[in-house]
């Protein structure tokens, strides 16, 4: 093994209900900023590599 601890930078995903109304208004801004920048991927190719897992 590593002489030393692995961690990956995971994120629990949180639940709406846990939000103010301000933390959920940054996410969607940042979720319409990401697609307004080209950052997406057509939902075929994303369940064929579902399906390929």
């Amino acid at each position: 093994g590593l002489p030393f601890d692995v961690k990956l930078g995971y994120r629990e995903p949180r639940d709406v209900s846990s939000m103010t109304q301000g933390e959920l208004n940054d996410e969607l801004e940042k979720g319409y900023e990401s697609v307004l920048s080209g950052d997406v991927k057509p939902a075929d190719k994303v369940f064929a590599s579902l399906h390929r897992a």
